[in-house]
């Protein structure tokens, strides 16, 4: 007969967690952050007591009072919004119409597009935010398929290195651009190394497909300047602020916005705004009233799962499965690419080394550690000289690289035409815009607007692994 004795207690550290608590700790969404409400400093996602009530008043043509404030109180948000955003001409008879009746002409596909932004245009922003509370996010969804302007589907892809490693950017870009991103934008950890890893995000797309349209999202000079060289093909995040004191603190106003948005529309350029909202917050003035701000949670890691979705629920997300041997060849002739404009531009010596980590890589830890000094440099050599886009395409022409600089030089001429600047505008794979004029939306319900079938639902089929369904044995993706 044998007995086991007890083990010896384990000095107490802290409760006992269940191995499913564990396991629920170490799960991505318990690794970010997570913070209360604090509605009189603005940090609240939703609805705040301190939002306005919506309401407009109209006097000889001019909005005198508006969600609550009279003219007099305007900040230089209201003046401008209630003077260049607002159709005073359907502002009262619009904002009487209660807000459950809006909510419900979105939902409703009986009304048309066109009946509806003949309301919202005359609609206070405290309204649009009253209308907007009442939809939950499957109604918001239906909404958004009547009423986004381009009728066929798109998707816009970040190309970033933690280390501004151009060369990284460029690959990371041509294998987004092949799997079938329109557009595609970088941000830098570093400003000075815009120039180099701008000309990397645009070489490196349109190594992968052309007519990617590219930014680079800066300080507002630098994006500008990088924009009329043709260095990038349209800008983003152009910020914009919720309140009078944080436009201030930044040194901006409405109006110098509009200025730089028509500055960019002179050279053909498109542009849009992107407010993050939680500028507000994080500025300390957001004045009480709610924000909401929906990011991307999706990486290169999900695109098997993007890519799955988009079959099990056969909707058209923008991208496809391509095959590694595609994936590699493309990467490889991006950073090839980048190894001849470096070398004609006399920039910092790109490495068969660092092509090799380029066409293999996941991460920029994956990539030989750059001449960070050396590369700034030559980021200013790039200015300082007047590179432009035209001269991109000359380089690639001369080292080989045909389709590319023919790619490149079509997404230019784009700029002349004129074309990008209509709402909505994508290139598709013949450089043809796609936009609100020649592309508009028609859905009106089930049945109706953009369907996915024929060639394109059948790529959509198409994954890593997909079994045969005569022979178990054998994939056919």
């Amino acid at each position: 007969m044998t007995s086991t004795l007890p083990e010896a207690a384990t000095p107490a550290t802290g409760a006992r967690t269940s191995k499913r608590t564990d396991m629920l700790e170490s799960r991505p969404v318990n690794l970010d952050g997570f913070v209360e409400e604090w509605p009189e400093k603005g940090l609240v996602a939703m609805e705040s007591d301190f939002d306005p009530s919506p309401s407009v008043r109209v006097e000889n043509g001019v909005i005198v009072e508006m969600d609550g404030r009279e003219r007099a109180a305007f900040d230089f948000m209201d003046t401008f919004i209630a003077d260049h955003a607002i159709d005073v001409e359907v502002a009262e008879r619009a904002t009487a119409i209660p807000s459950t009746d809006i909510a419900r002409m979105l939902v409703d596909p009986g009304v048309t597009r066109a009946e509806l932004l003949d309301i919202t245009r005359g609609l206070t922003p405290a309204k649009l935010l009253d209308v907007v509370k009442l939809l939950n996010v499957v109604e918001i969804m239906m909404s958004m398929q009547k009423m986004r302007a381009r009728r066929s589907p798109a998707n816009q892809a970040h190309s970033t290195s933690a280390r501004d490693n151009p060369i990284q950017v460029a690959a990371d870009a041509a294998e987004a651009a092949l799997r079938g991103f329109a557009e595609m934008e970088t941000t830098l950890g570093v400003l000075r190394y815009a120039p180099l890893v701008a000309i990397g995000l645009q070489v490196g797309a349109q190594s992968g497909r052309g007519g990617v349209i590219t930014q680079c999202a800066l300080e507002e000079a630098t994006e500008l300047d990088l924009g009329m060289r043709g260095i990038t093909g349209y800008a983003e995040t152009i910020s914009v602020y919720g309140t009078e004191s944080v436009f201030v603190d930044g040194d901006d106003t409405p109006w110098s916005k509009s200025f730089l948005a028509s500055a960019y529309a002179s050279r053909g350029i498109k542009m849009r705004f992107t407010s993050g909202t939680g500028s507000e917050v994080q500025m300390g003035n957001a004045e009480g009233s709610s924000m909401l701000f929906l990011g991307s949670n999706l990486d290169v890691e999900d695109y098997d799962d993007w890519n799955t979705i988009q079959r099990d629920l056969q909707i058209d997300g923008g991208l496809r499965h391509v095959r590694e041997p595609e994936i590699l060849a493309v990467r490889e002739k991006a950073a090839r690419a980048m190894q001849a404009v470096f070398a004609e531009l006399d920039l910092p010596r790109i490495t068969d080394e660092e092509i090799e980590a380029a066409t293999y890589a996941n991460s920029s830890a994956d990539y030989p550690l750059r001449e960070v000094l050396e590369d700034l440099k030559g980021a200013q050599s790039v200015m300082d000289r007047g590179i432009t886009g035209l001269d991109l395409v000359r380089i690639l022409e001369r080292t080989g690289f045909h389709d590319v600089a023919e790619n490149l030089l079509q997404v230019l001429r784009q700029r002349v035409s004129g074309d990008l600047l209509q709402t909505s505008a994508i290139l598709d794979e013949n450089f043809v815009p796609q936009a609100a004029i020649n592309d508009a939306n028609d859905y009106a319900g089930p049945g109706t607007g953009y369907r996915l079938t024929g060639e394109r639902w059948n790529a959509l089929k198409k994954l890593r692994h997909v079994t045969s369904a005569e022979n178990p044995e054998e994939e056919v993706s």
